[in-house]
């Protein structure tokens, strides 16, 4: 999962991932969008610093990734696959967070790290809030592609095959630059399945109290 010494990154390839989609557009998640100017700038400089590595364009807001749900507004005859996510699924989580009653909260952006297929950064959520809201999913919903739960934001992608040591190496020499980034609300949004890196589309936030 995590970068290790002595390997290689894994690439992403701009490809059509036609056994995955199957024809299907909309690729649907729960996120929590960075709106802070100054903390983008800061993602945006680093990112510019491993950019000789990074598949560009990166089309998409900073966002932190919370529950991946799976295609949505899909054509009615595969709306029976797996990896489906059906309106009424949506309308049922929404229930659950408004039971909730979640306040506005903070989040702490920490150092720079890097799985086998991509760089991020690291997200410390001291009071377990993401649990809690991840909870409200659960329930009502498989995620897709599940394996461990790692909170971050995603500065980019590998575009090829690239040795561990050097990228690990520059790693180390980023100093640490705290940032407590607030969020007001959650969202639930989707982006092209086809299109590699494409733009994040919002569509319905869900506010906090």
């Amino acid at each position: 999962m995590f970068l290790q010494p002595n390997s290689r990154t894994f690439a992403s390839l701009d490809a059509d991932y036609s056994d995955w989609h199957k024809g299907r557009d909309q690729f649907s998640l729960w996120y929590l969008e960075i709106d802070d100017p100054a903390c983008s700038e800061y993602l945006k400089q680093i990112q510019q610093q491993f950019q000789s590595y990074l598949y560009m364009p990166n089309r998409r807001r900073w966002h932190i990734t919370l529950f991946v749900c799976g295609f949505w507004q899909s054509p009615f005859h595969l709306q029976h696959l797996p990896d489906h996510f059906h309106e009424r699924q949506l309308e049922q989580q929404i229930e659950l967070l408004q039971q909730l009653q979640v306040n506005t909260f903070e989040l702490k952006l920490g150092r720079v790290r890097s799985f086998q297929s991509a760089l991020f950064v690291d997200v410390i959520d001291e009071q377990n809030i993401l649990l809690q809201l991840r909870r409200c999913f659960w329930p009502v919903a498989k995620e897709i592609d599940a394996i461990i739960y790692c909170p971050h934001v995603t500065l980019g992608l590998y575009r090829d095959e690239f040795a561990a040591n050097p990228i690990l190496e520059q790693i180390e020499q980023i100093p640490v630059q705290p940032w407590t980034v607030k969020f007001r609300y959650l969202t639930f949004g989707s982006y092209q399945a086809r299109q590699l890196q494409g733009e994040l589309s919002a569509h319905y936030h869900f506010h906090l109290g």
